[in-house]
């Protein structure tokens, strides 16, 4: 709510979010960003803003060092392709900018908890994973980590 994790702080998910995009290239919207109390990139990571405002990322205030922001989605998707092609790129949040990267996206990791949480902003993620297969499921406690694949992705840029 208001822009912040409905769930309370769990370590474990965390460390698992943290284990597969460490060394990697994170790509959140503004939101997700300003969620980030800190304002500080998420580290071991290149972290990417991507901000329909283009007046925000003029403002050396808001992008830190190893932070970058592009004000549209395609091109900030281009140059992360074309500048980076042996790097993983992760959507990280928000909803509007998984809608847009669903095209784009060859994999899902999806931490799912047992628990419902009030939130302000959702995505179906029935609808959402429609195309995608599950792979596999590593049930825990309170939450399950769930792997998903689109089987023919070889047109999504990598």
């Amino acid at each position: 709510m208001d822009n912040h994790l409905p769930w309370p702080h769990d370590s474990e998910d965390l460390k698992h979010f943290k284990n597969l995009t460490h060394g990697h290239i994170v790509v959140m919207g503004r939101k997700t960003w300003d969620s980030f109390g800190d304002k500080k990139p998420l580290p071991n990571r290149m972290n990417v803003v991507v901000t329909r405002c283009p007046c925000w990322g003029e403002n050396p205030k808001n992008i830190p060092d190893g932070t970058i922001a592009p004000s549209d989605f395609h091109d900030s998707l281009s140059l992360l392709v074309e500048n980076y092609p042996k790097q993983d790129v992760w959507f990280i949040g928000g909803s509007q900018l998984l809608t847009l990267a669903k095209p784009y996206i060859r994999e899902i990791f999806l931490t799912v908890f047992n628990d419902s949480y009030e939130c302000d902003t959702s995505i179906d993620v029935k609808t959402y994973l429609d195309g995608f297969e599950h792979k596999s499921t590593d049930i825990r406690t309170n939450k399950n980590f769930q792997h998903w694949t689109r089987p023919q992705h070889e047109n999504i840029p990598r």
